[in-house]
């Protein structure tokens, strides 16, 4: 993407045309909103290898207890709301009893059940903002997200996340801001440090838990 946007940056300057500036400023903001989609596309992939890793070698008892407890709250939510509103102790009772896989996927064994997969744990925060990474992160078994990231990067890493996501989200308006080629290399070179980081705190923490065997090296 920085190729393509150092490219469109000299349309204008070499053909003197005022469409050729507004195809500039579309290859820009593509430029952004791709490098916010592959940001989220790679930490959806890596989570579900990991997951898929963990259930082929059957290693369920290397699950972070995060990990458990996210998905404890996900099979167990609906039945305490249900029970917010009905007050039905015996209903509540039956429920709970009946998630008998639920209870071996929490005493730690090997083999991990069905319901165990990468999409439940990145659902409703895979999004790259700095507010749904820490969340993330923190279900994976990594809460200090930002702590960990600020040593890597010696840098403000919300600051540098959310920068990233005001310009995203302001070009997805109707009448988005005008961005430069300066701006456009910056953020970019900035999620290329970002991933970069992302990616040694995720091997640190996927060969923890689980062995070298679940790390993804693929492209």
């Amino acid at each position: 993407m920085r190729e393509q946007s150092r490219k469109a940056n000299s349309l204008p300057k070499e053909l003197g045309d005022q469409n050729l500036a507004e195809v500039r400023d579309m290859v820009f903001q593509c430029a952004i909103f791709q490098t916010s989609a592959a940001l989220e596309t790679y930490l959806k992939l890596i989570i579900e290898s990991w997951v898929q890793a963990l259930r082929r070698h059957s290693k369920g008892e290397h699950l972070p207890a995060e990990v458990r407890a996210s998905f404890a709250r996900r099979r167990l939510t609906p039945y305490f709301k249900r029970f917010a509103y009905s007050e039905e102790e015996t209903l509540l009772h039956q429920a709970i009893n009946a998630e008998a896989d639920l209870w071996s996927f929490l005493k730690g064994g090997q083999n991990l059940p069905d319901f165990f997969d990468g999409r439940g744990l990145h659902e409703a925060c895979a999004y790259p903002s700095h507010k749904n990474m820490r969340r993330l992160f923190a279900r994976l078994g990594i809460p200090d997200f930002d702590a960990r990231l600020g040593r890597t990067m010696r840098r403000d890493v919300e600051a540098l996340i959310v920068a990233f996501q005001d310009i995203r989200t302001a070009l997805a308006h109707a009448a988005p801001p005008r961005i430069t080629l300066k701006d456009v290399r910056e953020r970019l070179d900035d999620q290329v440090r970002l991933v970069s980081a992302i990616d040694r705190i995720l091997f640190n923490h996927i060969t923890r838990h689980g062995g070298s065997e679940c790390w993804n090296s693929g492209p």
